[in-house]
């Protein structure tokens, strides 16, 4: 079922958790192989939300390897950048990331 105020289909739990995200495949060529440091915002079942400092192009493809404070174990999981923008203040850049599968430990 769809959330109708924000038009999602799973709950968002505000977290703040360091990750890292490994460029797979991405129109920025150069891209490929780096890996990014960077903070979640939110998270769902279907997806997530983090500030970088680099900017990702839409459909990039991405592995992420996180430890969600308070969860045992790191999670492995496969997503792709479906929204990224730049916040005119603070300089980060914004990226929604759709989860491709079930994360595994």
């Amino acid at each position: 079922m769809v959330n109708s105020e924000e038009n999602r289909s799973e709950p968002r739990l505000p977290r703040s958790d360091p990750i890292t995200l490994n460029i797979v495949d991405c129109s920025n060529g150069g891209m490929i192989g780096e890996s990014l440091r960077c903070i979640t915002l939110d998270i769902s079942a279907a997806g997530l939300r983090v500030r970088t400092e680099l900017p990702l192009p839409i459909a990039t493809l991405v592995e992420i390897c996180t430890a969600l404070q308070g969860m045992p174990g790191k999670f492995f999981l496969k997503g792709e950048v479906i929204h990224s923008s730049a916040a005119e203040q603070d300089g980060w850049f914004y990226h929604g990331i759709r989860l491709d599968d079930k994360p595994t430990a």
